[in-house]
């Protein structure tokens, strides 16, 4: 019983599809009967142009139907309440520190803060060379 429901169930769905494609093809050749009175075309060509025509719209909308949607943000920026100018104050970030800088060849400038990196040591950036060789490389 569930076998003969499955086919009658297949057989439905075909007959359905070529309604579908037998309505198309019968709309394709009205608008290309439309055409082939309009400009100087056969009846074949102008029906096989709105086929074409056709296909490619619905090629368009599906391509514009399945982009996925952007994602939806938690924090909605264009909120005034969101976005303060208060909020943001210079004072809060702190400034990088630098290399130490060589003073006229010499020695490195004394820092509490920052060591003192000699020529022949690694260089504080992690690079694995010598500081001579890195950042402390005359220009």
């Amino acid at each position: 019983m569930k076998l003969i429901a499955t086919l009658v169930l297949i057989i439905l769905i075909l007959m359905a599809a070529a309604v579908l494609v037998f309505l198309f093809a019968l709309g394709f050749t009205g608008i290309g009967w439309l055409l082939s009175r309009i400009f100087s075309l056969s009846l074949f060509e102008a029906s096989f142009i709105a086929a074409l025509s056709g296909l490619g719209l619905a090629y368009l909308t599906g391509r514009i139907l399945s982009v996925p949607p952007s994602p939806a943000y938690e924090e909605d920026w264009d909120e005034e309440e969101d976005w303060d100018e208060e909020d943001w104050e210079e004072d809060e970030y702190e400034e990088p520190v630098p290399f130490p800088q060589r003073a006229g060849g010499g020695e490195a400038q004394e820092s509490p803060d920052v060591p003192v990196v000699r020529r022949n040591d690694p260089c504080p950036c992690g690079s694995g060379k010598k500081y001579k060789h890195c950042h402390g490389k005359k220009r």
